[in-house]
């Protein structure tokens, strides 16, 4: 047992040691001036041999951990419902192209309107912010577009905002929603 809390002392000192290093050269570096592209802090704890990592407790996941705990917490509040609507097919099948964690109808409380659930929560690995995801499918339907707007005024309220943490599509049947113009979208602000 002794031997157990000292390996877990020593690969922690280790890792502490590594990340407090690169940490204190980025901070030269701003310090100085220099054009800077910020160190993967993550990848500290993935350069450790597999063996040592079930000791580390990282302070900075790296992107596919950090991925992982993110979609467990958002699944654990999905709905489980199957995809309504072709629109909602592509938009998954987008999302996985990419390789873009994301969750199907998740709960979202937006006070003063209740409960909802957007089409999707998706993840910026990268800037590692998260979206909602609503689409808008039947926008010439006049009682469903105010209901829509409605949803969207709350949404604004609650503070989320079109590329801020939020991503809106829509379509009507007179003007389909186009697959290029949603990858350009998802490109934009989830890549």
């Amino acid at each position: 047992m002794q031997n157990k809390a000292l390996i877990y002392r020593l690969a922690q000192k280790r890792y502490d040691r590594k990340l407090l290093r690169a940490i204190k050269l980025e901070l030269r570096q701003v310090e100085q001036g220099k054009h800077l592209v910020f160190s993967d802090f993550g990848a500290i704890y993935d350069s450790f041999p597999d063996n040592w990592k079930p000791f580390i407790k990282p302070h900075v996941l790296p992107d596919d951990l950090y991925a992982e705990q993110w979609l467990k917490k958002h699944q654990a509040h999905a709905s489980g419902e199957e995809f309504k609507s072709k629109a909602e097919h592509l938009h998954d099948r987008i999302y996985r192209e990419f390789d873009l964690p994301h969750v199907y109808e998740p709960k979202l409380y937006l006070e003063g309107f209740g409960w909802v659930k957007p089409d999707f929560v998706v993840l910026n690995r990268r800037t590692r912010q998260t979206f909602y995801h609503e689409h808008f499918g039947m926008m010439d339907n006049p009682e469903y577009c105010a209901r829509a707007l409605s949803k969207l005024d709350a949404y604004h309220r609650n503070g989320y905002y079109e590329g801020k943490n939020l991503l809106i599509t829509m379509e009507s049947s007179l003007h389909p929603m186009n697959p290029g113009e949603v990858e350009a979208l998802f490109q934009n602000y989830l890549l």
